[in-house]
């Protein structure tokens, strides 16, 4: 969640070396943890931000908030079941 809130302050806040790194440590984290949808779309955030197309670089970090939200949800919910 912090690296998600992070990641939307960057891009709002024109910080593009945190942004990218931020995205590289997301992705890392997402794919340990199992979220295969969060690894995908962090990793197209960080192709675009290399090559500097800032408008769909801004859909895509509206995509992995979006998707990143939905999948901590998923797994707060998954856990929930479980005790």
């Amino acid at each position: 969640v912090v690296c998600l809130a992070a990641v939307e302050a960057s891009w709002a806040t024109g910080e593009f070396g945190r942004l990218k790194t931020l995205l590289e440590t997301l992705s890392d984290q997402a794919e340990r943890t199992g979220l295969p949808d969060v690894v995908h779309v962090a990793r197209e955030a960080d192709d675009l931000l290399g090559r500097r197309d800032e408008v769909a670089l801004a859909a895509v970090i509206a995509r992995l908030i979006r998707v990143g939200e939905t999948s901590l949800a998923t797994l707060l919910e998954i856990s929930y079941l479980q005790i």
